[in-house]
């Protein structure tokens, strides 16, 4: 009916206007790329005149003091066999990091685009602070349309096969992952909300200190838990720190949270997200629910990367069990670290990461 026709037209409006962006993004971009390389072709030409005088003066130096013009051609050839190969294993941070950034500006906007999808309410679920997120009932027709389309690809396949039922209205489902298993109880996954900060809090008083009641002080983790799970502090993680929070219920109960924090675009060309939280109340532990949250994570995160690499990095403590945990899921120990909180206390942490 008339539905349909708007969301024809809307589709169609935005598929004109992504193709003018793209237009416009790559004319700017090969007038760049044209620029840089006519820049790099004079200065390879540059350097290949100085670089052959250079051999000349040192073939007639080394000559000199060695009485024989072929040991110095000899030596001169050795040392730009050394600078070549130096150059050939520096090649990806010389070279194709520098290209990588120049087509991701292109073609994605670099950065700010994966800030911007990252902001957006159905990517990172907060509604608050995200200037980029059209408010409830608001004009949807340009970036949050590419979202949804993404997101209609994904999620009516999956809510079918669980037998979810369809949103009302014919809407599109929620963004939310429900699963239903003959054997136990039905599971939800779902991205919180600001309104949820209490119930983070209340979860985090019991997973968070049952966790590290044997490796922390008392009153370390008093301290921790005010500064990492204060009001304050979680309204401003959600807010313009950028944190996506995942909650897990079974049978309506909360049970399990877990949290992810884009960092950007790195300088080998991938996007680098930090998981920064995922915790389990003591109950409800060896049931899995530690990796259907890494699982869920991981597809944000492909999700919000638009298809470029991206990578997994977290601090965990080093008498963490959890260490293990990470391990068998495919994490390695990239480096460790004792990083000070303040008030005289350290994390003693491993970093661990994994590319997706």
């Amino acid at each position: 009916g008339s539905g349909r026709r708007q969301s024809m037209s809307d589709l169609k409006d935005y598929v004109d206007l992504k193709s003018d962006e793209l237009k416009l993004r790559t004319t700017e971009g090969l007038s760049v790329a044209m620029g840089r390389l006519t820049a790099t072709l004079l200065l390879v030409g540059l350097l290949v005149i100085v670089l052959g005088l250079l051999a000349v003066v040192l073939v007639q130096w080394i000559g000199q003091w060695t009485g024989s013009v072929a040991v110095s051609s000899s030596i001169v050839c050795g040392v730009f066999v050394l600078v070549m190969l130096v150059v050939f294993f520096l090649r990806k941070r010389l070279f194709r990091d520098t290209f990588v950034k120049l087509f991701i500006k292109v073609f994605y906007g670099g950065e700010k685009e994966l800030q911007r999808l990252c902001r957006h309410p159905d990517l990172r679920g907060t509604g608050n602070d995200a200037p980029d997120a059209p408010s409830p009932g608001g004009n949807q027709r340009f970036l949050p349309r590419r979202v949804q389309l993404r997101e209609r690809r994904r999620l009516p396949s999956a809510l079918d096969r669980c037998g979810a039922p369809a949103h009302p209205g014919g809407e599109e489902a929620p963004a939310q992952v429900t699963m239903l298993d003959p054997r136990r109880s039905s599971l939800l996954i779902r991205r919180a909300m600001p309104d949820d900060i209490p119930l983070i809090r209340s979860l985090a008083d019991v997973s968070f200190r049952d966790t590290y009641a044997e490796i922390l002080s008392e009153g370390q983790m008093d301290y921790m838990m005010e500064w990492m799970y204060s009001e304050d502090s979680l309204q401003r993680q959600m807010g313009r720190e950028g944190h996506v929070y995942f909650i897990l219920e079974k049978d309506g109960m909360p049970c399990a949270y877990a949290s992810v924090q884009p960092r950007g675009l790195q300088d080998d060309g991938a996007y680098l997200f930090e998981l920064q939280k995922i915790y389990i109340l003591p109950d409800f532990k060896g049931q899995g629910f530690g990796r259907m949250l890494y699982g869920h994570i991981c597809s944000f995160v492909r999700r919000a990367a638009s298809g470029w690499p991206c990578r997994i990095e977290l601090h965990v403590n080093r008498h963490n069990r959890a260490v293990d945990f990470y391990k068998h899921l495919g994490l390695e120990i990239l480096r460790e670290g004792d990083f000070p909180i303040g008030h005289g206390y350290f994390m003693n942490d491993y970093i661990m990461g994994t590319t997706l």
